[in-house]
């Protein structure tokens, strides 16, 4: 049996802490940790993803500033006939977070613009854009969902075969349909591909 590893990136917001990202990954040790470490120092210190990390730490300062946390432990009530007690319902501070969308978070701000540029780019190059994104763990779920919100520029790119079959790794069933106006040739080529 494998043991689950876990690798967080932590930022200090004023007293607090907060978790921008994590890694999950069985069996992460040796060459391999070093490779994701490598990987999210590559992410993290890139200038394209300045601004998304500026939006997440100010989100969590004002978040901070303005409610703050709740406290450690909040009393719950709760009697069982003549024997009352009192529960601890406990928060774990790294966990507590606004909602918000997947825009203003770092990730998916990153592969918004990767997609942007992906779908400009000459098929050649995209094999050496998508080299590391990857490998990243469920990378082809949002990217598939990215993709559909730029449907009308991937059925006009070159690329699209290469995007579509790296969207589509590993997947038993393959819906076609939101993407209206691809070529039967795109999605032969999309299908030719080693991941499927």
């Amino acid at each position: 049996m494998s043991e689950r590893h876990q690798i967080f990136v932590i930022a200090r917001v004023g007293k607090h802490y907060r978790c921008l990202d994590a890694v999950h990954h069985d069996d992460l040790y040796d060459v391999k940790a070093v490779s994701v470490c490598l990987r999210l120092i590559r992410i993290y210190s890139d200038d394209a993803n300045r601004l998304p990390l500026e939006l997440e730490l100010r989100l969590a300062a004002d978040f901070y500033k303005d409610a703050g946390p709740p406290p450690q432990t909040a009393p719950v009530g709760l009697a069982v006939g003549s024997l009352a007690m009192i529960l601890k319902k406990h928060h774990k501070r790294h966990t507590i977070s606004p909602l918000r969308g997947e825009e203003v978070h770092p990730s998916g701000t990153a592969l918004a613009k990767l997609v942007q540029v992906m779908v400009s780019t000459p098929p050649e190059d995209i094999v050496g854009l998508l080299e590391e994104p990857k490998h990243l763990p469920d990378f082809g779920c949002p990217l598939r969902n990215r993709l559909l919100t730029v449907k009308d520029d991937l059925v006009a790119s070159p690329a699209a075969p290469e995007l579509l079959r790296v969207a589509v790794a590993g997947e038993a069933f393959l819906d076609w349909s939101p993407f209206l106006g691809l070529a039967p040739e795109t999605i032969t080529e999309a299908l030719q591909g080693p991941e499927l």
